[in-house]
């Protein structure tokens, strides 16, 4: 994954998929938009199966709410966070925060090449490569508007974008977000019967001590 969001910005246009289909075969195709459309979803599954579940732990998923928070602290702004860290076969998670120089005058999220190159330099250097991003909402819609689908610097296959709703001021539970998924191309709004298959949460801190309270700490699960 490390490096492919790049692509995106020089590529040319994709082709379109041509299916490898013989009408003159003697075998009689009764509907070619049904084999198109089954080959269409088989090719979405097969990538879904290749794409790797993303794991984030509950401290890094409470801090990226903060910061989302932090951006509406003055006025009704919408914030973002990229997310960084390994990929490991089937599995990615995710280990740093970055907090763009997001352009939020006008309530919604902009950002520049410039800018992002700048938050890509602090990781330079390292292992880590680009996951994914989390970005808030002002109400409880958490689908990807147009403009979300069409300038999300996190936009190559398997890539994950989280909308969390509200500004990120009332918590945060994967289940009420947008999870959206780029696979084949294009973001894919993931239903809450699939969140598991793509994101899932780790334990970030526990502490078994008798006496943790009473030393200021407290448990964390």
């Amino acid at each position: 994954m490390n490096w492919k969001f790049w692509e995106n910005w020089f590529k040319s246009p994709a082709h379109e998929k041509v299916l490898p289909i013989d009408l003159t075969s003697s075998k009689e195709i009764d509907d070619v938009d049904e084999v198109v459309s089954n080959q269409g979803k088989a090719d979405s599954n097969a990538i879904t199966a290749n794409i790797p579940i993303i794991y984030i732990t509950q401290n890094l998923l409470e801090r990226t709410r903060e910061l989302l928070a932090s951006f509406a602290e003055n006025s009704r702004s919408e914030g973002m966070v990229y997310w960084f860290g390994f990929e490991l076969g089937e599995t990615a998670v995710v280990t740093t925060l970055v907090v763009p120089n997001a352009d939020t005058r006008w309530g919604c999220i902009r950002t520049t090449p410039q800018v992002n190159v700048q938050a890509l330099s602090a990781i330079v250097g390292t292992p880590l490569m680009l996951i994914g991003q989390a970005h808030s909402h002002p109400g409880s819609g958490v689908r990807h508007s147009d403009t979300d689908d069409k300038e999300t610097f996190a936009s190559f296959d398997g890539c994950i974008s989280v909308v969390v709703p509200h500004f990120g001021q009332e918590g945060i539970n994967l289940e009420t977000c947008g999870i959206h998924r780029h696979i084949n191309g294009v973001f894919r709004y993931i239903e809450t019967s699939e969140i598991s298959d793509h994101i899932g949460v780790l334990p970030g801190e526990a502490d078994f001590r008798a006496n943790a309270k009473t030393n200021g700490a407290t448990r964390k699960f």
